[in-house]
């Protein structure tokens, strides 16, 4: 598989088309020219030659694409691509106990459906059923809620990538610090994963050399737009991803397809 097994990984759940490990891998490999290249002045200063980078996406024809394109470039040897799930990868690296992870990247996940009046605890199954199905303008294809299992950061999921982070699978291990880097356009989806993660298993946020303390002369897209709509009339004090944790640029030299569609 990798040419040597013994680097740590640096795992992309969801990669879609793979664009950010195949850069990484190059510019591991030294190539100057890369995918997605960015010019930001990234706030992990790491040595990606160091790391083998294994990608995950259900989508058989964009793993086809990642696959292909790694073989041509000849980086398969430092970068891989599974047909696979999120959960399924997950499960088989925490049983591998000779896998030292460096890095999990959960980017840009498909959001879960945005609820657009608030459901109390009190009501049944059956009537919160109805209200998810009733929200105006809600594609019927995203995940009801962030417990939905097809949602790919549900708590099952999150649950093992903290396993990962924190696991230490041998006493030769090379590497002192392990991370999860988070990234969403979706405001809401991306406080939930946050909140979720630091306040259950108390995983420090690293402070952005770039941080984000306003949104002026930000363009918010329509989902953000409604969430807003909906919880500031309740909720005047509504939390925000803003303060030193939330990075205004990329932490790492590669950007997303779905960074560069927005850019």
């Amino acid at each position: 598989m990798f040419h040597d097994m013994s680097l740590p990984l640096v795992i992309d759940v969801g990669c879609g088309l793979g664009v950010t490990l195949i850069g990484l891998a190059a510019k591991a490999n030294g190539e100057e020219e890369m995918i997605g290249t960015t010019t930001n002045n990234h706030d992990l200063n790491l040595n990606w030659s160091k790391y083998n980078y294994l990608g995950s996406d259900l989508s058989s024809k964009a793993m086809q694409w990642a696959t292909s394109l790694t073989l041509r470039r000849k980086l398969d040897g430092r970068c891989q691509f599974l047909h696979a799930s999120t959960e399924t990868v997950l499960e088989y690296l925490n049983r591998s106990n000779s896998v030292e992870v460096k890095m999990i990247l959960l980017q840009f996940p498909t959001p879960y459906r945005l609820l657009q009046e608030k459901i109390d605890d009190d009501d049944d199954d059956d009537e919160k059923s109805d209200v998810r199905k009733k929200n105006n303008g809600c594609n019927e294809k995203l995940p009801l809620g962030p417990d939905d299992p097809s949602f790919m950061a549900n708590p099952r999921i999150l649950e093992k990538i903290v396993h990962l982070i924190n696991r230490r699978p041998s006493s030769h291990c090379n590497e002192k610090e392990a991370y999860l880097l988070l990234q969403s356009n979706c405001e809401d989806v991306a406080l939930y994963i946050h909140d979720y993660i630091t306040s259950k298993h108390h995983l420090e946020a690293i402070a952005s050399a770039v941080p984000r303390l306003s949104f002026n002369g930000m363009t918010f897209s329509s989902r953000t737009k409604t969430w807003l709509q909906n919880h500031h009339a309740k909720d005047k004090n509504l939390k925000r991803a803003l303060g030193q944790q939330w990075s205004c640029e990329s932490m790492i030299p590669i950007m997303t397809e779905t960074e560069a569609l927005c850019l």
